[in-house]
């Protein structure tokens, strides 16, 4: 930020980034993480995953949180039915004493695998958080970035 100043504002805000012009290609892609359609490879968006604390910053279809593929590509017959095409992963469910109720809601009557893709919960707690796949403890660090970049570049081939 110091460098390029910030995303403003910034994917994983919510929000879009603008004005990206003339900034490195790895500031590039922090500031589109998880938005493939502008990121110059999306190498990042590969080690960065959501973690679920209360799920209200977190889309239920948008965002990386269940696994390696967002559920609108994964379900996309489902994506196209749901009522909730924009909901955050906490306004989609409630607690129901120490147990997680989904309410998921479609234009029609649906028996299908999502539910058990999405057995993780909102936890009570804490806030949603991102978290760096490519490190132990979940924290990104630029040794960790260049080795995974590294790595990816002698799988194909490239000197």
């Amino acid at each position: 930020m110091a460098r390029y100043g910030a995303c403003q504002p910034s994917l994983h805000l919510g929000g879009r980034s603008s004005g990206l012009r003339g900034v490195s290609s790895w500031w590039s892609n922090i500031c589109l993480l998880g938005d493939d359609r502008e990121a110059t490879g999306d190498w990042f968006s590969n080690g960065a995953t959501r973690v679920i604390g209360n799920g209200r910053s977190t889309q239920f279809w948008h965002d990386l949180w269940c696994g390696p593929t967002l559920l609108r590509d994964r379900f996309p017959r489902l994506f196209q039915l749901s009522f909730q095409v924009d909901g955050r992963v906490g306004d989609l469910g409630a607690w129901e004493g120490n147990v997680w109720v989904w309410d998921l809601r479609w234009r029609r009557l649906l028996f299908n695998d999502l539910l058990v893709v999405v057995t993780r919960h909102p936890g009570v707690d804490r806030e949603d958080a991102w978290s760096w796949t490519l490190s132990k403890d979940g924290c990104y660090t630029v040794k960790s970035a260049y080795s995974f970049l590294i790595k990816g570049l002698s799988a194909m081939g490239t000197p």
